[in-house]
């Protein structure tokens, strides 16, 4: 959950500073700005679950090696039956396991997709996967002036995972957008001023 409770003078001074560069901003927009550009640096900094302990189990490979094998005992373990009459039943099952525990390496990271959507994020061209738990997420914008801008990560796990590098995400957007802010002010008033700031 994105709050603005990170540091909070560093942030009330953020917030000023943004809002006297923004003229016609909102503290709405303010507020939304922030959880917005959070849950996109929250991305960048979750790490994917390694992948290297899958790669030599791949199940793809026409000759089974001892170490696919454990997709086979997995999915044999779930009920699946080898196939009659020369259909191939195990292996297709085996490989689906894979391909789904490949895909979940990236799920936290996924999960914030729908979050930066929902925040107002137009150019977001990534999607989550459809039916996942990451496609499930959720972002609520500040409306009428309730000051709360929330996203929700879907994917189980992502409390534990995610929470360290969104608390850092949280810390380097409110730095980036209050420097912003001054320089914005201070290009402002030079065009008043004798003397350069």
């Amino acid at each position: 959950m994105v709050k603005a409770r990170t540091n909070y003078k560093q942030w009330a001074g953020f917030q000023k500073a943004w809002l006297k560069a923004k003229r016609n901003a909102s503290h709405d927009d303010c507020i939304n700005n922030f959880a917005k550009k959070a849950c996109l640096r929250a991305m960048k900094l979750t790490k994917k679950t390694a992948r290297g302990r899958y790669n030599k189990h791949d199940p793809k490979a026409k000759r089974t090696t001892d170490a696919s094998r454990v997709f086979f005992a997995l999915m044999a373990n779930a009920g699946v039956k080898k196939g009659s009459d020369g259909e191939e039943v195990m292996r297709p099952a085996a490989i689906d396991l894979y391909d789904k525990r490949v895909k979940s390496a990236g799920a936290i990271k996924a999960g914030f997709i729908e979050c930066v959507r929902d925040l107002g994020f137009k150019n977001m061209k990534m999607r989550a996967y459809p039916g996942g738990s990451a496609s499930r997420s959720r972002g609520k914008p500040s409306k009428n002036h309730k000051l709360r801008a929330t996203a929700f990560n879907n994917v189980l796990g992502s409390g534990e995972v995610a929470f360290l590098p969104m608390e850092q995400a949280k810390r380097d957007v409110i730095k980036k957008e209050h420097e912003w802010a001054i320089k914005r002010l201070q290009r402002a008033n030079n065009n008043f001023s004798a003397k350069a700031f």
